[in-house]
């Protein structure tokens, strides 16, 4: 599960928009929001593009791609 708020923390953290980051990667940005939201799942290349566009540390990739648990 994706955990949404360390998603928006990395966000701000490296100045970008879900506009920028979506079409950075390649996706509408209603899919990048449909997989935030965990609706959609992300795949492994998107995440490996995010985490380089955002500069994420492994163990940030993990908390904010591997999330056990999430508050909806």
């Amino acid at each position: 599960m994706t955990n949404k708020e360390e998603f928006k923390v990395a966000l701000i953290k490296a100045r970008m928009t879900m506009a920028d980051l979506a079409k950075a990667i390649g996706i509408s940005s209603a899919s990048l929001s449909y997989k935030v939201n965990n609706k959609r799942d992300f795949m492994a290349s998107e995440i490996k593009k995010i985490a380089d566009l955002l500069r994420l540390t492994p163990e940030e990739s993990t908390k904010i791609f591997f999330a056990e648990r999430v508050d909806e």
